[in-house]
Parts: structure tokens; C-alpha cells; sequence
């Protein structure tokens, strides 16, 4: 029953990131699109022109954002056994993920402050609050880092030792 299951998971993450993959190619098909017809419009504006663009490098942020977690759904939950990983693997795709998170906020909120500061700041709550909010993310993920660092560090130490271990008996047992 666990195979079972363990092989409806892989299936469901497999087909979640295609469908991530799908959209984010959808993002960056409409902010290059929006971007290249504006540009072949006569009538553009020079102020309007920066905020498609700041629009054209959000899309493409949050595009790459969607590709990174379908990668990291497709190596974590479809290809490995994550049944198998050890406490770092999961430490380090867990950072790599909130790092991915982390740039989207901080681009889309700094993309939102220069929006906001060519049509005059009146709407810059939001996007400061996401410049806040990734801040604290990062805080999180530094205190999450420092606690699980010793656990860790105990965790590779004792299997060091397995290993030495495990070397000597077959030594002892080759040399008989």
C-alpha cells in the first residue's frame, strides 16, 4: 500500500510541475508579448514604456520562480525517494526552495516601489510590505539555519563513524 501511494505522489508532483512548467512559459509568453507590442505601437509613452518594462522583468521573475519549484518538485518528490534523503538534502532543497521564494518577493517588491515611484508613491504600502515580509522570510530562514546546524553536524558525525566502522570490520573480516 505505501508503494501505492508513494507511486500516486511521484505522479502528482510529476504532473503539478508540468503544469508549473506550462504556466510559467504562459508568464513569459505575455510579458514579452505585451512588452514587443507596446514597443511597435506608435502612439507609446515614454513614462509608459517603464513600467511595461518593470511589468516585462516581473513576469520573467516569477516565471523563473514557477520553473524553480517545478525543478524542485521534479528532483525532490518525483526522481529521489524522499523517503531516503537525509536530514541535509532536505535542509539544503528546503533553502534552495525559500531562496527561490525570497527573490520573487523582493524583485516583485522592488518592481512595485519603482512603479509606484513613477506614478507618484501614492500605492507603495504593498509593495513595501513585500520588501518587509522578504525580509523577515530571510530573518526566519537564518534562525531556522543556526538551529538545525548542530543537529546536523551530529547527524554527519555519527555517520563518519558508521563508515570508519563499517571499513575496519570488512578490513578485519578481508584479513582473516
Amino acid at each position: 500500500m505505501h508503494r501505492i501511494v508513494g507511486i500516486i505522489s511521484r505522479i502528482s508532483f510529476g504532473v503539478a510541475s508540468i503544469v508549473l512548467i506550462l504556466l510559467a512559459y504562459v508568464l513569459l509568453y505575455y510579458g514579452i508579448r505585451d512588452l514587443y507590442l507596446f514597443l511597435m505601437n506608435d502612439t507609446a509613452h515614454h513614462d509608459d514604456i517603464k513600467n511595461l518594462i518593470l511589468r516585462t522583468v516581473s513576469y520573467v521573475v516569477v516565471a523563473i520562480a514557477v520553473f524553480d519549484v517545478a525543478k524542485f518538485f521534479i528532483e525532490d518528490e518525483v526522481i529521489k525517494d524522499s523517503d531516503k534523503l537525509s536530514e541535509w538534502q532536505i535542509r539544503n532543497s528546503l533553502s534552495k526552495f525559500i531562496t527561490t521564494v525570497i527573490i520573487a518577493v523582493f524583485v516583485e517588491g522592488l518592481v512595485g516601489i519603482f512603479e509606484e515611484g513613477v506614478g507618484g508613491g501614492i500605492n507603495v504600502l504593498y509593495p513595501a510590505s513585500l520588501l518587509v515580509v522578504g525580509s523577515l522570510i530571510v530573518f526566519i530562514m537564518g534562525v531556522y539555519q543556526k538551529m538545525t546546524r548542530n543537529v546536523l553536524l551530529a547527524e554527519r558525525k555519527r555517520t563518519q563513524i558508521q563508515r570508519i566502522r563499517t571499513a575496519h570490520d570488512h578490513s578485519d573480516h578481508t584479513e582473516e
